[in-house]
């Protein structure tokens, strides 16, 4: 199996890659800038989702 993850540090940690290594799981890693052009559900509704958030949480009080 190929799992695609960006490079956030908790996926890049010796026990993640030993796990995954245990599972027959090949990782590849996405540069940095570049989640846009192979996640584009991160861009497409999780992003304005967090947008929306943030405005909500910075508004409410």
């Amino acid at each position: 199996m190929l799992l695609v993850l960006d490079l956030f540090g908790a996926h890049k940690t010796e026990e993640v890659l030993d796990t995954f290594s245990a599972n027959d799981i090949v990782v590849s890693m996405i540069p940095g800038g570049c989640n846009s052009l192979v996640q584009s559900r991160d861009v497409s509704i999780n992003q304005p989702f967090k947008d929306i958030l943030r405005v909500s949480r910075l508004t409410f009080r």
